[in-house]
């Protein structure tokens, strides 16, 4: 048991560096946009530095990463308090298949496969019309605000399941079904070593956000932006 638990241990310090590599680019997260149509309320978002080489090589071994979005309005009441009006989330996986060596994006409406990495960070990382909230729940002159926080979680519910598991000492672990994968469930890691190690290779959840954009309605409709 012990030596297992040390083979798992140099297994996964093994993505220290690989993860430094990651952090050393800069993540940022933009509104590229927010515009009304006849109904909603649009915005226009990207990630940036999110997906590189070695996030690509954690995925080739057999790291899911899960990408929680939560796209946020906001009504200024002063100048210190803000208001939060609605939050829509959007979550998707991320992950790569070994055996025909193709990435594969898992969101609320479809399992796609593909091969190239432009269309992989296209659907990860770039939203177009993201419709946030009915036009005519907000009010003309008032001052808004939209952002979007991201919550990366480079390890997924069944990897950490599983994970927790073979350091039990459980038989067969890549065999044994994940009884609860409820997305929205966290695990309960008890097992200390687990911690140590999450800790130590810096593979837990972090989180980016975007800066806020200001804006409010005109008598048409219209969202004018507010420096």
């Amino acid at each position: 048991m012990k030596r297992f638990l040390i083979t798992i241990f140099i297994a996964l310090i093994g993505f220290v560096n690989i993860n430094s590599i990651a952090l050393a680019a800069k993540k940022q997260l933009v509104v590229d946009n927010v515009v009304a149509d006849s109904t909603m309320l649009l915005v226009d978002f990207h990630a940036e530095a999110l997906i590189d080489d070695a996030i690509r090589e954690r995925l080739r071994s057999g790291f899911t990463t899960i990408f929680e979005y939560q796209v946020q309005l906001w009504s200024k009441k002063t100048l210190i308090f803000s208001q939060l009006i609605c939050e829509k989330p959007f979550r998707l996986k991320l992950a790569y298949d070994n055996w025909d060596k193709r990435y594969r994006v898992i969101t609320p409406t479809e399992d796609r496969k593909t091969t190239s990495l432009q269309k992989v960070e296209e659907m990860c990382l770039d939203f177009q019309k993201f419709e946030l909230i009915p036009i005519n729940k907000l009010k003309v002159k008032t001052n808004y605000s939209v952002t979007v926080l991201l919550l990366i979680k480079p390890i997924s519910v069944e990897n950490l399941q599983e994970i927790e598991r073979a350091l039990q000492g459980e038989k067969n672990v890549t065999d044994k079904p994940v009884k609860d994968t409820n997305p929205e469930k966290k695990v309960t890691v008890t097992n200390r070593f687990l911690k140590f190690v999450l800790a130590f290779t810096g593979l837990g959840d972090k989180i980016i956000s975007s800066p806020k954009v200001n804006f409010y309605l005109n008598e048409k409709k219209q969202v004018v932006w507010i420096d």
